[in-house]
C-alpha cells in the first residue's frame, strides 16, 4: 500500500494556518471550562461550602465532575466523527 503524503499548506499561507490552529485549541478550552462549570453549578449548586467539605458534597462535587467529563468526551467525539466524514482525498493544493 502506498502511503500519501502529508498535506501541507502553501509557505505564504504557514501564519494563518498556525494562527487558526491556536484560535481553535482556545476556542476548545473555553468551552470545555464552560461546559464543566455549568454542569457542576446544576448538579452541585452555585455555593461551595467554607472549610472541610461534608463527605456528601464531595461526593456530589465528585459526581458532577464525572458527568460533566463524560459529556465532554461526547462532544469530543461528535466532533471527531464529524470531521473523519467531511475529509476528502484531495492530492492537490488549491490555490486562492
Amino acid at each position: 500500500m502506498r502511503r500519501r503524503a502529508p498535506r501541507r499548506l502553501a509557505r505564504d499561507h504557514t501564519s494563518t494556518g498556525a494562527a487558526l490552529n491556536d484560535t481553535a485549541q482556545e476556542l476548545g478550552n473555553t468551552v470545555g471550562v464552560a461546559v464543566v462549570g455549568t454542569i457542576v453549578a446544576a448538579l452541585v449548586g452555585t455555593v461551595l461550602p467554607t472549610g472541610a467539605w461534608p463527605s456528601a458534597f464531595a461526593a456530589d462535587f465528585t459526581h458532577a465532575l464525572q458527568v460533566s467529563f463524560v459529556v465532554l468526551a461526547a462532544i469530543s467525539l461528535t466532533i471527531a466523527v464529524i470531521g473523519v466524514r467531511t475529509l476528502t482525498d484531495a492530492k492537490t493544493l488549491e490555490e486562492h
